[in-house]
């Protein structure tokens, strides 16, 4: 058995002929679904484990090229583990509140008159005796206001407001 670390993700691993005899395998029978031939991958990958990377989960793509001499090469690539990263982008888009009553309604058109919140425009609809708030351009000022009166909706749009609802009226901050 031959092993060479190619870089820190990639290793190879080739068997002889008479390895891959010792093992019962050729290279026509290496299949991904048989339960001997994971067992036998496993096996190796944890004698050459030397940096404990399989104890840690990482996952292995396992690539297999046959030799001359009836041996295999056997090409192991690690997957990095990466901290992934999520950064919300807020492009100021429209979104749609609902509240259960209308005081709910005027105690926040009330509330954010105080606040220094220009260049919105909030249309408020009634629809099913509920009420709905479209709001031209959403904002986290304006979000953390609102869950004081009411949630943000996402299976509500605009135009099946302007459709089904009753147009209670328009304001304007500026």
């Amino acid at each position: 058995m031959i092993f060479e670390t190619l870089n820190e993700n990639v290793m190879l691993l080739e068997l002889s002929g008479d390895e891959m005899e010792k093992f019962h395998i050729t290279y026509d029978t290496l299949n991904c679904d048989d339960e001997n031939t994971k067992n036998i991958l496993k096996s190796l990958l944890y004698k050459i484990d030397t940096e404990n990377r399989i104890s840690k989960g990482e996952k292995v793509l396992v690539e297999a090229m046959p030799t001359e001499n009836g041996g295999c090469f056997f090409i192991l690539t690690f997957a990095r583990k990466r901290k992934t990263v999520y950064r919300l982008k807020r492009n100021n888009a429209p979104a749609i509140f609902h509240t259960d009553t209308i005081d709910n309604v005027l105690d926040f058109l009330s509330a954010i008159r105080n606040k220094e919140i220009a260049d919105q425009k909030i249309e408020v609809f009634s629809m099913d005796s509920e009420y709905f708030l479209h709001i031209s351009q959403n904002s986290r000022k304006l979000n953390i206001i609102m869950c004081e009166y009411g949630e943000s909706v996402h299976n509500v749009n605009y135009e099946k407001l302007k459709e089904y609802g009753e147009s209670l009226g328009t304001v304007y901050l500026q």
